[in-house]
């Protein structure tokens, strides 16, 4: 059975120079990177969060308002997808605590 999260956390450092992990669009709008998650996942997800590390509160963050699948060139089993999230205050929000989803994310 495929999980179907409501919040997914994920590990992307943020980094000064090129904003790894999310793209600003304007308007309180932003971007993540491509994600590996099944589709279940990527359509059932209302919040997404982005953290530097697991024990670091959220340095961006909020509801998702969009999301589109990704094709990576090379890559067989792809199923990566991109989400577009409204911006929220991420003042406080931690990574949870025992959840499924693998090293670098969190399905709540």
């Amino acid at each position: 059975m495929a999980l179907t999260p409501n919040r997914i956390h994920f590990v992307s450092r943020y980094n000064d120079r090129d904003n790894r992990g999310y793209k600003d669009l304007g308007g309180g709008l932003f971007s993540t990177e491509s994600w590996r998650v099944s589709e279940a996942a990527a359509r059932s997800v209302r919040e997404v969060w982005l953290h530097d590390r697991k024990d670091d509160t959220a340095w961006r963050g909020g509801n998702v308002v969009g999301r589109e699948p990704v094709t990576v060139t090379g890559k067989i089993r792809s199923n990566r997808w991109r989400f577009i999230v409204r911006a929220v205050p991420t003042s406080g929000v931690q990574w949870p605590g025992a959840t499924g989803g693998g090293p670098e994310k969190a399905y709540v």
